[in-house]
C-alpha cells in the first residue's frame, strides 16, 4: 500500500506534524517565559532565564535585557554578548541553550519588569515580560536568655532558643542548628534542625513554634560544656549569647577558691583594681561564677585551663574604681558547682587584712 498523500495518515498525526512545521520555521525571536513572576528579598542572588531563541541556537543573535519600571519607560540593563557584563552586579551569559540573567545581589530598586529581546523593537504591547519583585532583607533574631543549666548524670536535658522573625514555617529545620564550645575556645558542629531524631540518638534537635531546642538524654559529665543556638538565615551564620551546660557535680576534695588583690602599695597609684576569684581542683572548666560588688550583680571575664588529666581551673576578673575599692566596698565571688549544692562565697574589700588568700577545703 502507497502512503503518498496525507489522506492515508490519521488526523491527529496530520494536526501534530503541522504544528511541528510551524514551530521550525516561525520566524518569531521571542518565545513566551516559563515563569513570569519571581519574588526575591533585598540581598538575594537572582537569575532570570531568557525566553528561548529561534531554533534553540543561543548563537542565533545577541539578546539585550530591558528593565521597566512601574509602566515607565524601557531603561536598556545589559547585552548578552561574550564576556558582556563580567565581574558586574548585573550580568548574563549563556548557559546551555538558554541566556541568564544574574543579578548578585538584588536591591529593591531592581524591582520591576524585565524583557529579554534581540532588538528593543520586539517588545510589544502583549508581550507581560518577567516580573521581579523585591522586598526588604528577612531579619531573624535568636534568643539565648538561660545563662545556666545544671543537671545530674543521666537527667535529660533540653536547652532552648527563642526565635523570632519571618522565617517560613516550611525551611525552619533547615536553618536552625546548635553548636558546642570546645576547650580550646573553637565552636564545634553538632546537630542541625533538619530531620526527625531517632530513637537512640542521644543527642537532637527540635523545632516548634518560634523555639527550637537541644535535647541531651542521657547528659554525661563530659557534656558540661557551652552551647550555642544558630541561625543560616538567610545567608551568614548568627548565633546566641550561649548557655552553660554543668553535668555532674564538679567539686572535688582538692577544689579551692580564692580571690586575688593587688599589692597594697599600687593602689594609690591606680584608677582602677583588678580582682580575680580562682576556682581550682574541679572536674570540669564549667561551673557557675558571679560578682556581687557591694550589692550590684557584674559579670566577669572568664578563663579556664586544664591542670592535670582530671581537674581544671577557672578564674573571674572584673575591674572595678580605685575610689571605690579604697571607700571599703565590699566585692563578693559566688561559684555555683551543681545543680544541688550551696554556692560558695568569698568577699574581700579595702579595709580586710590585705593579701591573705582565702581558700575553701
Amino acid at each position: 500500500m502507497k502512503m503518498c498523500s496525507g489522506e492515508f495518515l490519521p488526523a491527529f498525526a496530520m494536526m501534530l506534524l503541522s504544528l511541528y512545521l510551524l514551530l521550525s520555521f516561525t520566524d518569531g525571536l521571542v518565545e513566551s517565559w516559563n515563569t513570569s513572576k519571581q519574588f526575591a528579598s533585598d540581598g538575594d542572588n537572582v537569575s532570570i532565564p531568557c525566553p528561548s531563541t529561534k531554533n534553540n541556537d543561543i548563537n542565533y543573535q545577541a539578546r539585550l535585557w530591558y528593565i521597566q519600571i512601574e509602566g515607565g519607560d524601557l531603561h536598556f540593563l545589559t547585552n548578552c554578548s561574550k564576556n558582556a557584563g563580567k565581574n558586574q552586579r548585573i550580568s548574563c551569559g549563556a548557559y546551555g541553550k538558554q541566556y541568564i540573567l544574574r543579578i548578585s545581589p538584588v536591591r529593591k530598586n531592581d524591582s520591576g519588569t524585565y524583557y529579554c529581546v534581540s532588538s528593543v523593537k520586539d517588545i510589544s504591547a502583549e508581550d507581560a515580560g518577567y516580573s521581579l519583585h523585591v522586598r526588604d532583607p528577612v531579619k531573624l533574631v535568636i534568643l539565648q536568655n538561660q545563662e545556666f543549666h545544671f543537671a545530674k548524670d543521666n537527667d535529660s536535658v533540653e536547652i532552648q532558643c527563642r526565635f523570632h522573625g519571618q522565617l517560613p514555617e516550611a525551611e525552619r529545620h533547615r536553618y536552625l542548628s546548635w553548636y558546642k564550645q570546645t576547650m580550646k575556645g573553637l565552636l564545634l558542629f553538632i546537630s542541625n534542625c533538619s530531620s526527625e531524631p531517632t530513637v537512640h540518638q542521644r543527642i537532637s534537635c527540635k523545632v516548634g513554634t518560634n523555639v527550637f531546642s537541644l535535647k541531651i538524654s542521657p547528659a554525661q559529665q563530659s557534656d558540661s560544656r557551652k552551647y550555642y543556638c544558630a541561625s543560616s538565615f538567610p545567608y551568614y551564620l548568627s548565633l546566641g549569647v550561649g548557655s552553660y551546660l554543668v553535668v555532674g557535680d564538679t567539686f572535688t576534695t582538692k577544689t579551692s577558691v580564692l580571690i586575688l588583690t593587688p599589692p597594697s602599695e599600687t593602689i594609690m597609684a591606680r584608677h582602677s583594681v583588678p580582682l580575680v576569684c580562682l576556682v581550682t581542683g574541679i572536674r570540669s572548666a564549667t561551673v557557675h561564677i558571679s560578682w556581687n560588688v557591694s550589692g550590684s550583680l557584674m559579670e566577669g571575664l572568664h578563663s579556664s585551663v586544664r591542670e592535670n588529666q582530671e581537674t581544671f581551673s577557672i578564674r573571674s576578673q572584673i575591674t572595678i574604681p580605685a575610689a571605690d575599692w579604697t571607700s571599703g566596698i565590699l566585692c563578693t565571688c559566688q561559684v555555683q558547682f551543681n545543680s544541688s549544692g550551696t554556692p560558695i562565697q568569698k568577699t574581700v574589700s579595702f579595709k580586710r587584712v590585705y593579701n591573705i588568700v582565702n581558700y575553701f577545703k
